[in-house]
C-alpha cells in the first residue's frame, strides 16, 4: 500500500499533469476580498484567452442573453455579478480540466454530470435550509471538485484504479475498497491535490469528508454534511456516473442535521433537474461533448 506522500509524490511524477489553472486561483484570491475590484478581477480573467471566450459566449447565451451583446469581461462581470463569474469559471476550468485528458477509464461527461450535479444540489439544499455557511459559490465549488480524486486515480494510475473497480462489488462505500487496496482512498487524494492547488481550506475540508461528514472539524460540519447529502441524492438519482455506483439510503439524522426532512427530496430533485439545464449549456461552450464525439468517431467507435 502506499502513504499518502508517496501517492502524491507518484502524481507529480506524471507528465502533463493538469492543475487548475493559475488564473482561477487568482481569481478566487481576488473574489475572497472584502470589496472585489471588478476591474482587477477583468485583467486577470483577460490573461486566460479561452476562458475569457468561454465567459463572454455564455454571457450572451440564451440563459443570461440580454438585449445588449456583451463584449467585455467586464461587462460580462456587471451582467453575471461576481458571484455567478466564481462559479462560471470553475465550472468551464473543470470542463478544459477534463479535455487535457478525455480517454481514461471514467467517461468525462458523465464525471462531469455528477460532479455539476453534486455542485447544484448543493445550492439548492442550502437554500431551501437556510443553511449559508460560506457565500453559495464556495458550496458550488465543494461539489464540482468533491470526486477531482476519483478522476486523478482513473486518469493517472489506471494500474491502481483498476484493481479497485475490480473490487467494487460487494462493498457498501467504494472509500472501503479505496483503502484495501491502495491504503488511501479518493477523498484523500482529492484533498491533497486541492489543498497543493491552494483551495480554501474549507472546500478542502468538503472533499476530504464527504464520504464521512462525522469526521469533519466542527466549523466545517454544515458545509461537509451539505456535500454529503447531495453527493448521495445524486448517486441514488443516478444523475451522473462517477464509477461509485448508489450509497446506501440516507437516515433522516442526515436531513435533521441541517433541519430538513426526506420530504424534501422530491423537490430538491425537480429543482435540480432545472438548473442541470444550465449545464448542457456549460458542456456545450466549454466544448468537451463535441470533443468527445470526435475522439469516438476517430477511433472508429462512434455511431
Amino acid at each position: 500500500m502506499l502513504t499518502l506522500k508517496e501517492l502524491i509524490d507518484q502524481l507529480l511524477s506524471v507528465r502533463k499533469l493538469p492543475s487548475l489553472s493559475p488564473i482561477v486561483l487568482m481569481l478566487e484570491q481576488s473574489l475572497d476580498q472584502e470589496e472585489p475590484d471588478i476591474q482587477k478581477i477583468s485583467l486577470i480573467m483577460g490573461d486566460d484567452p479561452s476562458i475569457t471566450s468561454m465567459v463572454l459566449k455564455l454571457a450572451n447565451s440564451v440563459i443570461y442573453g440580454g438585449r445588449r451583446t456583451i463584449a467585455t469581461v467586464q461587462d460580462a462581470i456587471v451582467r453575471l455579478g461576481l458571484k455567478e463569474i466564481r462559479k462560471m469559471v470553475f465550472d468551464l476550468s473543470v470542463v478544459k480540466f477534463l479535455l487535457e485528458r478525455p480517454g481514461g477509464l471514467i467517461d468525462p461527461v458523465k464525471f462531469w454530470e455528477h460532479s455539476i450535479g453534486v455542485a447544484y444540489c448543493m445550492e439548492v439544499i442550502e437554500e431551501m435550509a437556510h443553511a449559508v455557511i460560506a457565500d453559495g459559490s464556495q458550496a458550488h465549488v465543494a461539489g464540482l471538485l468533491h470526486d477531482i480524486g476519483r478522476w486523478i486515480s482513473a486518469t493517472y494510475l489506471p494500474e491502481i484504479y483498476q484493481k479497485v473497480a475490480s473490487g467494487e462489488t460487494g462493498k457498501k462505500d467504494i472509500i472501503y475498497v479505496e483503502r484495501d487496496v491502495i491504503g488511501l482512498d479518493h477523498a484523500q487524494i482529492g484533498a491533497a491535490i486541492l489543498e497543493r492547488w491552494g483551495l480554501p481550506l474549507n472546500i478542502v475540508h468538503c472533499v476530504r469528508f464527504h464520504h464521512e461528514p462525522e469526521f469533519s472539524l466542527r466549523q466545517e460540519h454544515k458545509m461537509v454534511h451539505l456535500t454529503f447529502l447531495a453527493d448521495n441524492i445524486c448517486r441514488n438519482n443516478r444523475i451522473g456516473d462517477v464509477g461509485e455506483g448508489i450509497s446506501a439510503s440516507l437516515k433522516e439524522k442526515d436531513w435533521e442535521f441541517i433541519d430538513l426532512s426526506s420530504e424534501k427530496e422530491a423537490f430538491i430533485l425537480e429543482e435540480l433537474k432545472l438548473r442541470l439545464k444550465y449545464s448542457e449549456v456549460l458542456l456545450s461552450i466549454g466544448g468537451l461533448e463535441n470533443k468527445i464525439q470526435s475522439s469516438s468517431n476517430h477511433n472508429g467507435t462512434g455511431k
